[in-house]
């Protein structure tokens, strides 16, 4: 508000013109005699005018004489009196007290130092500004606040000096500030603002101004002004918190000491479906789901009393009536005093969380193609099986599966197929077996099957059975009927083992010797299949250092023309130097090798050590022969073949047309279209093709036209009883017949006698091999024979 001039201004006039002003006493005496003038006239005047004698009315004019003088006398004490209290009793001044003007500038010093204390004391920062804006005085707490000293600010522009930035920091032009506005229109402002402090960091303050007035003319300002920095700060975490409250998404509801409900956040509402009016002013017990009982509660309360908070899962009810499981935190909040104000919970819906556990749990302990148990899971099963029969003296079977020819579908008809092959078959075992029963997938096409609570081991043999039943009939998948076997292997709790582990080894170790015995086979564990299954592990583990030990050997069996016995090729067969079995031939371990995939690198070595023999002998001049090398179906499947033989023949420097590569039949008749481009690059590279014992599979003969072939090995079985067995004289001639119709030559396999060699040659065979044209020897053995061949050859005329 502006200030106007007042009663201190009044008072020193007075008291600086005292000397000059009448007293009261005179005051009183002129008016007293101003008043009996008056009085005296008013009795005279009618008198004179109504012509009325002296003596007629001087009883009448003798009493207003009286009146006229006593009342003067009461005007002349009532005048003083009154002008005393107005100069001395309101206003503390005296016009005869006989004040002298240094008393008067005592009172102004003390007055001054008053002022003083309380600018000085005051925590609000103050400025005086005269009616330019140029500081006039400034108070301690504003020079603490800006950080400048008085003489600093003192004469300088308020408005370039600390004052000329908005809040937030934006400068203003001097005509747009506010304090400066309200100097020009002498109008009282009051705002928020930035002042600058003399390091150059804004300081925000709350500021009023309040012009001063004198006599009407407007001669400054003063403006007080508080740091609002901590307000400032304070109305910003409010909304910071605020904001997270109303958008976390955790559900929160602040109660009050009695726990009812004061707050909720829009997420409360999102969770359990209560709008805010519908919970606030009640107890949160309205969520109550009833599945916890009072012990629960107090068990909560006393650890938030004693701890001031508790975490945990609470199931509560949703508006809807559904219930649903929530992580919830409650936390006591207390004063400074220590007493409780308020309760906070905060909370989150774990329903799609335990859904994902319960889903996560279930993909851990179940295989995701055909949805049986896994083996985690099948374990934990069987683990608590025995257990439980341990305590009712009954049995437990376990009946170890494996599907038979499933790698075929696999191969020739694609993983898709046999994906569904493996959930339809996974469909009918589950259908066989008791509720308390477990089948589970191992991997692959690995079935087990947990038979529980079995009163006789007969009873494993009769779900065997079953099993083989159902698999035999067809599968239909994609309009067509696959037919596939399973072999199944069988252990018996407690005679087979007494702990999961050896249970399942067991079965397991069953499972193949089924196999060994044809397809759709159950076998029981004997003691027996555990000394040839514990036989073939040692054999593994010595044939994985066979090749550093350098115990591997390829022996060479010549291959003749038929019409004059000379060695045009050689096989290179595979010998193992056991150091403690001798030498086992390949037919007794490559299988091994193959299961294990140390067919891979063994099958590396041989092709390398067949390539650099040859070169060899071909370098010596010993009749350039041709080297077979036997390639195995893992190797087609899982290496770069071409790659391979490149490599073979670069680093060897064997010549291609003296390498020729064997497969099985099974392997590549009928085998993917990869098979053939990669023989038909080998073929183009120089190398020569060719199929070992052919015949003895039921392969079909168009495939001969579409393979890049250069020979075909006919099977040695096919020669046994040949001349005299006309069944196989006759498949002899048959194989014979079919290699000259697509243009192949025939070379016979397993010739060991005259009779058979001579038959060979009247059908069309040009070349033969067999015992009869020698036994496989070692490299220096069958060199020495190739020595006495070519001497032989160069003495004849």
């Amino acid at each position: 508000m502006a200030i106007e001039p007042g009663p201190l201004k009044q008072k020193m006039d007075v008291e600086l013109t005292k000397k000059r002003v009448i007293t009261p006493r005179q005051l009183g005496l002129a008016v007293t005699l101003v008043y009996a003038l008056l009085g005296a006239l008013l009795i005279v005047i009618p008198a004179y005018q109504a012509a009325v004698p002296i003596s007629a009315s001087l009883g009448t004019s003798l009493r207003d004489w009286i009146y006229l003088a006593s009342s003067s006398v009461m005007v002349y004490f009532l005048a003083q009196f009154f002008t005393r209290k107005l100069i001395q009793g309101d206003y503390r001044v005296s016009l005869d007290s006989g004040e002298s003007e240094r008393d008067m500038a005592r009172r102004l010093a003390r007055l001054q130092l008053t002022t003083e204390a309380i600018l000085s004391s005051s925590t609000q920062g103050i400025f005086g500004l005269d009616a330019d804006g140029r500081v006039t005085f400034i108070n301690r707490a504003a020079c603490e606040m800006l950080g400048f000293e008085p003489d600093e600010l003192i004469g300088e522009s308020h408005h370039t000096k600390v004052h000329h930035h908005r809040m937030g920091g934006t400068p203003y032009p001097e005509d747009q500030c506010p304090i400066y506005t309200a100097l020009r229109q002498g109008a009282a402002t009051q705002g928020e603002e930035s002042y600058i402090r003399k390091d150059g960091t804004q300081l925000p303050i709350e500021f009023t101004c309040n012009p001063l007035w004198d006599a009407g003319i407007m001669r400054g300002a003063v403006v007080f002004f508080k740091d609002i920095s901590q307000r400032l700060t304070s109305e910003s975490r409010l909304r910071v918190h605020s904001t997270v409250f109303e958008s976390i998404m955790e559900g929160v509801a602040v109660t009050d000491a009695n726990v009812n409900i004061i707050s909720v956040n829009p997420a409360f509402t999102h969770i359990t479906g209560f709008k805010p009016e519908e919970v606030l002013g009640k107890n949160p017990r309205v969520m109550k789901s009833g599945r916890h009982d009072k012990e629960f509660y107090r068990s909560m309360w006393d650890a938030i009393n004693q701890h001031g908070s508790w975490s945990g899962e609470i199931w509560n009810r949703r508006k809807s009536g559904s219930i649903q499981p929530e992580w919830l935190n409650i936390t006591r909040v207390c004063d400074e005093a220590g007493t409780t104000t308020n309760y906070v919970a905060s909370f989150i819906d774990t329903s799609a969380i335990r859904a994902s556990q319960e889903q996560l749990h279930h993909l851990a302990h179940h295989d995701n193609l055909t949805g049986l148990p896994n083996r985690l899971l099948f374990n934990d099963r069987l683990e608590q099986s025995c257990k439980r029969a341990r305590r009712e003296a009954c049995r437990v079977a376990i009946l170890f599966m494996d599907l038979d020819d499933f790698k075929k579908i696999n191969d020739t008809l694609g993983h898709q197929v046999g994906d569904e092959v493996l959930r339809q078959a996974a469909r009918r075992i589950k259908a066989l077996l008791r509720k308390q029963d477990t089948v589970a997938r191992l991997g692959g096409d690995e079935f087990v099957i947990l038979l529980d609570r079995l009163d006789r081991p007969e009873d494993a043999s009769l779900v065997a059975r079953k099993v083989l039943s159902t698999l035999k009939q067809p599968f239909k998948i994609a309009e067509r009927d696959l037919y596939i076997g399973v072999s199944i292997g069988i252990s018996i709790y407690p005679q087979d083992g007494e702990d999961s582990n050896t249970l399942v080894k067991n079965a397991d170790i069953s499972m193949y010797r089924a196999k060994q015995m044809g397809k759709n086979h159950f076998q029981f564990y004997t003691e027996e299949l555990s000394l040839t299954v514990n036989r073939r592990m040692e054999l593994e583990t010595d044939l994985r250092m066979a090749l550093e030990a350098n115990q591997l050997q390829l022996y060479y069996q010549p291959q003749v023309s038929l019409a004059d016995r000379r060695i045009v090729a050689a096989e290179a067969l595979l010998r193992w130097h056991h150091p403690g079995h001798g030498l086992i031939p390949a037919a007794e371990f490559i299988q091994l090798a193959e299961e294990t995939g140390l067919i891979l690198p063994i099958g590396e070595w041989a092709l390398n050590e067949a390539c650099r023999q040859a070169c060899a002998w071909d370098r010596q001049g010993l009749g350039g022969i041709r080297i077979s090398v036997n390639i195995s179906c893992v190797q087609v499947q899982r290496t770069d073949l071409f790659a391979l033989v490149q490599a073979a023949l670069r680093e060897s420097g064997l010549q291609p047309s003296l390498l020729e590569l064997e497969f099985a039949e099974n392997c590549i008749m009928g085998g993917p279209e990869k098979t053939v481009e990669v023989l038909a690059r080998l073929k183009a590279f120089g190398v020569g093709i060719s199929i070992d014992d052919f015949g003895s599979g039921y392969s079909s003969i168009s495939y001969l036209q579409r393979l890049p072939l250069c020979r075909l090995k006919m099977s040695r079985s096919l020669l046994e009883g040949v001349p005299s067995n006309s069944t196989n004289s006759a498949l002899v001639d048959a194989v014979v017949s079919v290699g000259g119709k697509f243009g192949i030559p025939v070379t016979a396999s397993g010739i060991e006698q005259e009779g058979q060699m001579r038959f060979a040659l009247e059908i069309g065979c040009e070349a033969g091999q067999g015992f009869l044209h020698g036994n496989p020897l070692p490299p220096d053995q069958f060199q020495q024979q190739l020595l006495v061949e070519a001497d032989s050859s160069r003495h004849q005329p």
